[in-house]
């Protein structure tokens, strides 16, 4: 129990009274007291201090376990996402190589292309909005490059055919690997912990496609 100072200084000089001797102990009782009350208030100040710390210290390991968990997340689906889309590209460049045997190589073109936006929407929250819209891109110029290339196969203006072609080649031999290779740099950025992955990206240039698919000359 903690000694109650200031009810002894008052019972001590209502008992001796005065005097010099009284004085000389009332003094030390008064520095004791203070020594005391200095000695609470710092092992208070202590304990309030280390319970603050400690419930911050929780909060920051708290977070950096979220945080290891969330960038894990984000390695499995960014690898998985970049090889898919590789894989999209290199079945739409082989499905251009067959020529008139292109319907054979068409299903795997095309389930290729589905995996690859399924790994994107399964894992877009895991991704800065940049990447992801990088990604949108890549869709869009193989969606086009698609178009492009089937209506070359059913057109019979040779023309307009030859056109066709070279604009769906152009999109799948430059344009897209163009914009891999931005994911590909965003990607390694993420991994190494370089960038957030929200660094502007060069821009892909969509004018090139001057006319739709679907337009005709």
């Amino acid at each position: 129990m903690p000694t109650d100072w200031h009810e002894l200084l008052k019972v001590f000089l209502t008992t001796v009274g005065g005097g010099g001797v009284v004085l000389g102990v009332a003094a030390w009782l008064v520095r004791e007291i203070v020594s005391s009350s200095i000695a609470r208030e710092a092992e208070k100040f202590k304990i309030e201090i280390k319970a603050k710390a400690d419930t911050e210290i929780e909060k920051v390991r708290a977070f950096l376990a979220r945080g290891s968990r969330v960038h894990e997340q984000q390695l499995e689906v960014l690898q998985g996402m970049y090889v898919s889309l590789w894989e999209a590209n290199r079945c739409f460049m082989r499905m251009q190589a067959q020529g008139h045997s292109a319907n054979e190589v068409r299903p795997e073109a095309e389930e290729a292309i589905a995996a690859a936006h399924k790994k994107l929407v399964s894992g877009r929250l895991f991704v800065p909005e940049a990447l992801a819209q990088q990604c949108d891109s890549f869709f869009q110029a193989i969606c086009e490059g698609q178009a492009y290339f089937w209506n070359a196969r059913e057109t019979t203006n040779r023309n307009q055919r030859t056109e066709f072609e070279i604009k769906a080649a152009t999109i799948s031999c430059q344009e897209i690997p163009k914009i891999l290779g931005e994911i590909e740099e965003a990607a390694r950025g993420i991994i190494h912990g370089e960038n957030d992955g929200n660094a502007s990206f060069g821009t892909t240039s969509r004018a090139v496609l001057r006319s739709s698919p679907g337009e005709r000359q």
